[in-house]
């Protein structure tokens, strides 16, 4: 019993890791703007579009897109990436994030061949490690992709003729963190600007894009709604794996079905739900599915060795 207490503690660990304990009752707001035209974001503070942005669509079509921001970060240690700019439907699905981690700046950019999240991403390598401005330029067109920091092209690869295509013209764009999330960027913006064929938008603009007040604990409630995995495959994959033994373990001690099949569950949950207490973390449904099957098939393994283990003592006292 020992074993799988200790099972149970190192699940809801790793869950709650980076164990960063934040109440899920804050409040988003808008960020502060001073009269010089610099825009403040304090890491809950979040400007988004009403729905979909025309441009957006534009981009997806020609292939073409340019995205200028003036940016100036409050700390050279915010993670996640923290979203400065992000084009996503939530945490499991974007076209464009710009983000910080560290000192780096992260550009996730949906492509042929990228993850639903962008991934791999394009990083400028600490180029945010102090707390000057510094001008960043992502370029999308003739075929490449490449991001232009303080005037110096600092990462360029080639994403084919139609490098958009993949794109969702209904994501909705935000400045400050993601539509839905909570990985909030703190540092000022003086300029946000996106270029299409004939169009160009500036996002800092009156009206362009609305503050949001809304508490974090709604957001993260949403999560509960996907039944996809919040991970990738492979960490989803080992969420499974992790509860086979413990399924096979209460199986081995208990020898009831029913009672292995609610322990792994309610300990599955759990293991959601704890995220809901953790900065940066999402409770996501389709975690707990994925490791309460990783426990039914450990309770299954159990109950085939308990079986198997009697009767192979009967064939050996036959003998």
């Amino acid at each position: 019993m020992l074993v799988v207490v200790l099972a149970a503690i190192l699940l809801l660990a790793e869950a709650a890791y980076p164990f960063r304990p934040e109440l899920p009752v804050l409040a988003r707001h808008g960020p502060e703007h001073a009269a010089t035209g610099i825009v403040s974001f304090d890491g809950s503070s979040i400007l988004e579009s009403r729905g979909s942005a025309g441009w957006v669509a534009v981009a997806r079509r020609s292939g073409t897109l340019a995205v200028s921001l003036e940016l100036q970060t409050a700390s050279p240690d915010q993670e996640g990436p923290a979203r400065v700019l992000t084009i996503a439907r939530d945490y499991l699905r974007s076209d464009l994030t710009v983000g910080q981690d560290g000192s780096d700046l992260v550009v996730r950019l949906r492509r042929p061949g990228s993850t639903a999240l962008g991934e791999p991403a394009l990083r400028v390598a600490g180029l945010l490690r102090d707390r000057e401005w510094h001008r960043v330029t992502v370029v999308v067109d003739r075929g490449r992709a490449a991001v232009v920091a303080d005037g110096r092209r600092a990462q360029s690869e080639p994403v084919g003729a139609r490098p958009l295509l993949s794109w969702d013209p209904r994501y909705r764009v935000a400045l400050g963190d993601e539509p839905l999330g909570d990985r909030g960027w703190a540092g000022d913006l003086r300029r946000a600007t996106v270029s299409t064929p004939g169009r160009t938008v500036d996002l800092l603009a009156t009206g362009v894009l609305r503050p949001r007040s809304d508490l974090v604990v709604r957001e993260r409630a949403r999560g509960l709604l996907h039944l996809e995995p919040g991970d990738s495959w492979p960490v989803g994959l080992l969420r499974l794996l992790a509860f086979v033994p413990l399924g096979a373990a209460i199986q081995w001690r208990w020898s009831r079905a029913r009672w292995t099949l609610l322990a792994v569950a309610l300990i599955a949950i759990a293991t959601v739900l704890v995220k809901a207490f953790v900065a940066g973390r999402h409770p996501i449904a389709g975690d707990a599915l994925l490791a309460a099957c990783g426990g039914a098939i450990g309770c299954a393994l159990g109950a085939w060795l308990a079986w198997v283990r009697p009767l192979g003592r009967a064939r050996g006292l036959a003998r």
